[in-house]
């Protein structure tokens, strides 16, 4: 194989990597145990990697490469990688040999299909991905030969449309080290690297979970939109994380996120459900619990910000119509099964079915929210702290003690259709929970 071709081989394994390891899981991007065993594996059993043709073409200085097949027999750990072309427009060879040096105009990777499995620090993650393009705009790399140019990789944009996209976590034990967070990743970045926009679409996400006690579990989400900008691990950088989904019974969830490249690893998040009917969790709690939940839900919003360590914010529920069913026998916990009909109908009876209250509409009830970060669980899990909170704080007042706030949150009244900007402020600082 001529030089030329192995380099450009050589930037579409980054390529992949890059889109794989932001589409896998945020468990195993900010994990470095989880990197290190990947290595290891790749290292121990390399790619067999197929290619039906090449066409080099000097007078545009591109390259197309058709039928491009990357497999890893492995027992435990298989992969396999098709995909149906690549076309690397104008690329200076003679610069990258002589400089040290890569810059390409543009990249294209048609009809990507994935079906892997990977470890993870609680067991392997299952990955299967159907039908992604992917366009790379204005890449670079230097190797630092050349001294008039910035060393390590630079990508102004990375865009990918993905069909379907399916997540399988399954844990098998606790984890031995404990879990980094999204700036730790970005700290310990192989290559020094600079992307300023990350663009993801997907028209159908499902994410399934097995563990020792639960069977299987899962959500599904569509027509998904996320975008990261400003990835870099460049000390004060703020990354930029923004991402909107569809929800299975209706309703659209909005995630705005920003990370600082900090001592403190300071986090400014804002969620937000604008409509949705019945449950988007129900196949997921029913195997974890055995316990499904049904209403109708008009908006849910968490504003928090903290750093590594805690996530301090203001969090309101709207809904109307709540029912809890417990399903006997079906849960991994044998309190429940055993007393599926007492816990159904106290929970039916002290869980208020709605918020506001009918008789009261101007009496919103709104919490504080806390959550303090377990390094041996995944970074997603703190995340989710302090929305598990509020719920608690609104499903079970005056048995899960909280502060209850008078502050007034502003709520939009018409549904986006876009991303939502960033804002810019961050939310008033909140007292805790009272002990």
């Amino acid at each position: 194989m001529k030089k030329g071709t192995k380099i450009t081989l050589s930037i579409l394994a980054i390529l992949i990597a890059l889109v794989v390891g932001a589409l896998v899981s945020m468990d195993i991007v900010c994990t470095k145990i989880a990197k290190k065993q990947i290595s290891q594996h790749m290292a121990d059993k390399p790619f067999d990697i197929d290619l039906k043709m090449i066409h080099l073409m000097p007078l545009s200085q591109s390259v197309n490469i058709l039928g491009i097949t990357l497999t890893k027999q492995d027992e435990e750990y298989p992969l396999s990688i098709g995909i149906d072309q690549v076309t690397v427009h104008n690329v200076n060879i003679r610069r990258a040999l002589s400089l040290g040096s890569v810059n390409l105009e543009k990249i294209t990777l048609d009809g990507i299909d994935i079906n892997m499995t990977v470890p993870h620090p609680e067991g392997k993650v299952e990955l299967y991905m159907e039908n992604t393009d992917l366009c790379v705009h204005n890449l670079s790399y230097n190797t630092g030969a050349d001294s008039t140019l910035q060393t390590g990789l630079l990508i102004d944009s990375i865009a990918t449309h993905t069909d379907s996209l399916y997540v399988h976590l399954i844990k098998q034990h606790a984890p031995t080290k404990p879990y980094g967070t999204p700036q730790d990743a970005l700290d310990n970045l192989p290559i020094d690297m600079h992307i300023a926009q990350v663009t993801n679409k997907i028209e159908k996400m499902g994410f399934g979970l097995t563990t020792p006690l639960v069977p299987y579990g899962s959500i599904r989400l569509y027509r998904i939109v996320n975008q990261a900008s400003n990835i870099s691990g460049d000390k004060g950088n703020h990354l930029l994380l923004q991402a909107l989904a569809h929800l299975e019974h209706g309703g659209v969830a909005y995630l705005n996120t920003t990370f600082v490249q900090n001592k403190n690893q300071d986090v400014n998040l804002d969620f937000l459900v604008i409509g949705g009917q019945g449950s988007p969790v129900d196949e997921m709690t029913r195997p974890l619990i055995g316990i499904t939940f049904a209403c109708d839900i008009d908006t849910i919003r968490l504003k928090a910000k903290g750093n590594k360590n805690t996530l301090d914010g203001t969090f309101v529920m709207r809904y109307h119509g709540l029912e809890v069913f417990v399903h006997p026998g079906e849960s991994p916990y044998e309190i429940i099964n055993k007393n599926a009909q007492l816990i159904g109908s106290a929970a039916n009876t002290l869980i208020p079915k709605a918020n506001p209250s009918p008789l009261t509409p101007d009496n919103i009830r709104r919490y504080n929210v806390h959550a303090d970060r377990d390094p041996m669980k995944a970074y997603p899990s703190f995340m989710m702290g302090p929305i598990i909170d509020g719920l608690k704080s609104t499903m079970l007042p005056g048995l899960y003690v909280n502060k209850k706030i008078k502050t007034k949150t502003t709520l939009p009244t018409t549904l986006p259709t876009t991303l939502p900007k960033m804002s810019t402020k961050t939310s008033p600082k909140t007292n805790t929970k009272t002990e």
